[in-house]
């Protein structure tokens, strides 16, 4: 229902997750969602609204029926958090509901991962159900006055109707009755049992025996259905069983064999990290699990620790694999050590860029220093190379005139290089915050920042740092490892 179609992968699009706090039923979830596609489709910026709600009889989707999905689809050509913010206006207009915005591939990816579409889910895990929901209740009050919550909501343990059928094992002996026995006939009273075969024209069906469509309200009357016994006549259910009617839970959440309630939300205005690292303080300091209980922390908050932590044991590795192939390439720690002087003046224009940009560090910015660790590099042994090549190639004597006149003849290959790089991504920085260019823009302001100051330090400082520590004691005028037939860039 809703809008034209838009197809769920396509980059402009997001989810918007609505929960009802209340419990509302189905009926009334699409009832609200037809009002709020309405109003969604009055935005410049929408162009497509489909709202999806409920689930298949046996489909994999184990969501209660007080939950609803929209896939939004956003003009390509319009401002994304000008739209973001009409929809945040819209959503408000709509209390007792809780609302995530995700994009289709991170909300999908979340989902899987860890079974969470928020960027933070709390998870409760332990044995009881009403001590899970009240660790929940608690967790939800200080999540609720932690700063940048945004869409907070904890999935409720709704109730639901049910039949509870226990044998009496000795009156059931006597008429010959099992529990066998009576979970068939019970089976046979609520979900039917066939019987025959009914022929219509060219179509057969089954003719199937059960008590009516509305089966009797309450233990009395369902204690009173009558059973069929062996070798005996009929027998009130109520003789061989004891009958009641009681509410028990809808869906009992599970996770690694351990019964599970989830606390989860979103956050707006400040770093996810920060935003945990509060939470946690304050779940620390005012929820005292018992014996047997414990919490996790998941969502994308969860992958985002896992994937930073891969990420810098990966950028060390790159950063010690760099230095060794220097070493190798230039036999000299010296020379090594002078390229690599050129990653501290980078990462400064990197954490320059993203600090005047307000951008929060992401894993697009922990990308964009890796990649600085190349290029930057790059220019480096351009210098160095060069420097050892007008020394040893054509006799240039060691001292200013060197470190100038190398400097000088490098400067445009270096301004290209860096150029052609930062070139390339300027569009990504001037088409802003659109989808799916969530890991793309930090590390574009991470690599163009990098480039900047480490193109003007590189000429201006690795010079100077050449004639003070580029002549080993006792080398002559050179170094006293030779790059000749092992780095040539001229």
């Amino acid at each position: 229902m809703g809008g034209d179609f838009l197809p769920p992968f396509h980059e402009n699009n997001i989810i918007l997750h609505m929960t009802s706090m209340s419990g509302t039923s189905l009926p009334e979830n699409i009832r609200i969602g037809m009002k709020v596609e309405q109003d969604l489709l009055k935005l410049p910026g929408v162009i497509s609204v489909d709202q999806r709600d409920g689930r298949a009889e046996l489909g994999e989707d184990t969501t209660p029926p007080n939950y609803s999905e929209f896939d939004v689809g956003l003009n390509p050509h319009g401002d994304r958090d000008q739209t973001l913010d009409q929809i945040g206006g819209v959503i408000r207009r709509y209390p007792g509901f809780a609302w995530a915005v995700k994009g289709f591939i991170s909300g999908r990816m979340g989902e899987v991962l860890s079974g969470s579409t928020s960027t933070v889910a709390v998870k409760v895990f332990g044995g009881d159900l009403q001590t899970l929901q009240q660790l929940a209740a608690q967790i939800y009050n200080q999540a609720a006055v932690t700063p940048g919550v945004a869409g907070l909501q904890a999935v409720q343990q709704m109730n639901a109707p049910q039949l509870s059928i226990r044998l009496k094992r000795g009156p059931a002996a006597a008429y010959g009755l099992t529990s066998q026995d009576l979970v068939t006939a019970v089976q046979a009273m609520f979900f039917g049992v066939p019987v025959g075969t009914v022929f219509h024209q060219q179509r057969s069906f089954d003719l199937v025996v059960r008590l009516p469509q509305s089966p009797p309200a309450d233990s009395a009357a369902l204690g009173s259905v009558l059973v069929s016994a062996p070798g005996h006549a009929p027998v009130p259910l109520a003789t061989v069983a004891d009958v009641s009617l009681n509410n028990g839970p809808q869906q009992i959440d599970r996770e690694n064999g351990s019964r599970v309630a989830v606390v989860q939300c979103n956050v707006q205005g400040r770093s996810l990290t920060g935003f945990v690292n509060d939470l946690r303080a304050r779940v620390a300091a005012h929820v005292h699990l018992p014996a047997g209980y414990y919490l996790q922390y998941a969502g994308a908050y969860q992958r985002r620790a896992e994937a930073t932590q891969r990420l810098r044991w990966l950028g060390l590795l790159a950063l010690a694999g760099i230095a060794f192939l220097l070493y190798l390439a230039f036999r000299s720690l010296r020379a090594t050590a002078l390229v690599l002087f050129n990653l501290p003046m980078a990462f400064l224009g990197g954490v320059l860029a993203v600090s005047l940009s307000s951008a929060p560090v992401s894993l697009g910015t922990l990308i964009g220093f890796i990649t600085l660790l190349g290029i930057t590099m790059r220019n480096g042994i351009m210098l160095v190379s060069h420097y050892d090549h007008l020394e040893k190639q054509e006799g240039e004597p060691f001292g200013p005139g060197l470190a100038i006149r190398g400097a000088q003849e490098r400067l445009l290959p270096i301004l290209m290089t860096a150029a052609a790089t930062g070139l390339a991504l300027v569009p990504i920085l001037l088409g802003g915050q659109q989808s799916g260019r969530e890991l793309e823009v930090p590390m574009a302001i991470v690599i163009v920042g990098g480039l900047v100051t480490s193109t003007l330090l590189n000429l201006v400082v690795l010079p100077t740092l050449y004639l003070a520590w580029g002549q080993a004691p006792g080398a002559g005028p050179h170094f006293r490892g030779k790059l000749q037939g092992r780095v040539s860039f001229e």
